[in-house]
């Protein structure tokens, strides 16, 4: 028997709801009654056994990946185009520049935002828009206001919304400028990677206002991966240089914390300079995987595995920020994600604590 769309509406709830991700029972209903379907026409996901991506819509291996809890890629190299080429049947190559989260980090934010009745809340990033119908839903349109950068995002996504019968405020334009005009607002959540909290979200929000961005509270249990903001600088792609592998030394660093699962990955995020990876295991055998990493200032490092023992070699400044980092970690008794907080100064000076805003861990501004 074919599973309807309020069928997997319904079962998603389920599954968020005795995950514990539903606590409130103003946003089981938003999430009951607000489908995701509309707002994910398509998405793009990995071409099987071949590279590139291969797009998906209209049939049931889109519906449920839709009704499941996996964040969808929506968007490559900021073209639009590239989904009809898609429909052509061949991968297609990009990088992802739009998405949707996953429901279950929808749901741990929207909760983390606390909102009342009458309260106004400042979306950074509508992408697809289901956040902002699920806002809507619960506030009204009148207290939602949402900006997203790429303008064809923004009209499909006032559009499925408007298809719904929901109205909130929808702009095109840079999000980290906020929108003073339709402040001041008591909450203020962003779905778009900042490397900085911007500090006219700060100017534009009340006294006591909550800002699901980290700002003056604690990190969120719940993981969280979002598109970097457009203007983000972003380091460049790693330069494979062998001969800087002469120079390995041991070191007691996983690969796995510069970017895995490993508990001590966010603490690295959040201490150390942003970096680029990349991964391959030569086919002479001479290394185990070799892992490149990239920063800002073009510093570079390779970690691999030589007989069994972790090797590094590096040339500036970062691999030197990393291994600091980690240490700290370790000295610290290898604290998890809710042990840090992040405070942020009406001048956006930030900082990073760890147990208590008075021990203070990183400051920049």
């Amino acid at each position: 028997m074919t599973t309807t769309t309020a069928e997997r509406r319904a079962a998603l709830v389920d599954r968020l709801t005795a995950d514990g991700h539903l606590p409130d029972p103003a946003w089981r209903t938003a999430f009951a009654q607000v489908p995701r379907h509309p707002f994910v026409p398509y998405f793009f996901t990995p071409h099987r056994g071949r590279p590139g991506w291969r797009l998906v819509e209209g049939d049931d291996e889109w519906l449920d990946a839709v009704y499941s809890d996996d964040a969808l890629v929506t968007q490559l190299d900021g073209d639009d185009a590239l989904a009809d080429r898609a429909r052509g049947g061949d991968p297609v190559a990009g990088v992802p520049t739009s998405s949707t989260s996953s429901p279950v980090l929808m749901a741990a934010m929207l909760d983390a935002l606390e909102v009342q009745p009458g309260h106004r809340v400042f979306e950074a990033a509508t992408g697809t828009g289901y956040n902002a119908a699920l806002l809507a839903h619960r506030l009204g349109d009148d207290h939602v206001t949402s900006v997203e950068v790429d303008l064809g995002i923004a009209a499909r996504a006032r559009t499925a919304l408007h298809d719904l019968g929901y109205r909130p405020t929808i702009r095109a334009g840079d999000a980290t400028i906020g929108a003073p005009e339709h402040g001041p607002f008591d909450r203020l959540i962003a779905t778009v990677a900042v490397p900085t909290v911007p500090g006219a979200w700060l100017a534009q929000t009340r006294p006591g206002a909550v800002l699901v961005v980290g700002a003056q509270g604690r990190v969120l249990r719940q993981f969280g991966g979002f598109m970097p903001t457009r203007r983000s600088p972003e380091p460049a792609a790693p330069v494979i240089r062998p001969a800087l592998l002469d120079q390995a030394t041991v070191t007691d660093v996983p690969v796995e914390a510069l970017g895995g699962e490993h508990p001590a990955t966010f603490f690295l995020s959040v201490l150390a300079p942003p970096f680029r990876t990349l991964g391959f295991t030569p086919s002479d055998g001479s290394t185990g995987l070799q892992t490149w990493g990239r920063g800002l200032d073009d510093s570079t490092f390779v970690l691999t595995e030589v007989d069994g023992e972790r090797h590094v070699a590096a040339d500036g400044a970062l691999w030197d920020e990393l291994e600091h980092a980690y240490r700290l970690w370790s000295t610290y008794g290898r604290p998890d994600r809710t042990r840090l907080g992040l405070a942020v100064s009406p001048t956006a000076d930030h900082t990073i604590w760890l147990d208590h805003p008075d021990h203070v861990l990183r400051r920049w501004g």
